[in-house]
């Protein structure tokens, strides 16, 4: 078995310096058109990737009669994305608005909220055949999601103005920032390899 633990810090900028940052990067993508210039305290941030903790679990155990179970099993911090008070009063882009705001009145600034943690165990069951002439058959079950966990990430509706969905989930993790399965439910699969 193996156990990897990452304990990690992201911070970045929440507003654009210039064109060519407005791509796809990792951090937060807040225009710096907000209320002031990209120097503010709450244009610094998490972004949009800062896992603080996550730990994955991994291997092969081999049983009796030739069968191996090889589960997977990964857990990361809930990661961070943006509320929004209000529209963007200067017209602009759809996604930008007003950040949200303390009692005081002060912009709570880019990642003010955080999601879903991940949680996620996934296994292979595998019987191994050993044949004449040095072959072998294996047959194979895979279970992804077993928890049936719905893992929502930080897609979260982040909108005050729009509550139907503002802090509600709006979509999956998935990709890189998953394991190596995106799996959105329960999903279990059967194969079966030949060697020679």
């Amino acid at each position: 078995m193996t156990v990897n633990y990452t304990l990690a810090w992201a911070r970045g900028m929440g507003g654009s310096t210039d064109f060519t940052t407005q791509g796809g990067h990792i951090g937060p993508e807040i225009q710096d058109t907000q209320t002031g210039g990209i120097y503010l305290p709450y244009e610094w941030g998490p972004t949009n990737v800062d896992e603080r903790h996550r730990v994955t679990v991994a291997g092969v155990v081999p049983m009796r009669w030739g069968i191996d179970v090889a589960p997977s099993f990964t857990a990361a911090s809930a990661r961070p994305y943006t509320q929004f008070q209000a529209p963007n009063p200067n017209g602009g882009s759809a996604l930008q608005g007003i950040y949200l705001r303390d009692a005081n009145g002060n912009p709570l600034g880019v990642n003010n909220a955080r999601g879903k943690a991940l949680v996620n165990l996934n296994a292979r069951v595998t019987k191994n055949v050993v044949l004449p002439n040095s072959r072998s058959v294996s047959v194979y079950a895979e279970f992804y999601n077993m928890l049936n966990r719905a893992n929502f990430g930080n897609n979260y509706g982040n909108f005050k103005y729009a509550p139907a969905t503002y802090n509600q989930p709006i979509g999956y993790l998935g990709g890189i920032g998953s394991t190596t399965t995106i799996p959105i439910s329960f999903q279990v699969q059967f194969g079966a390899r030949f060697s020679f």
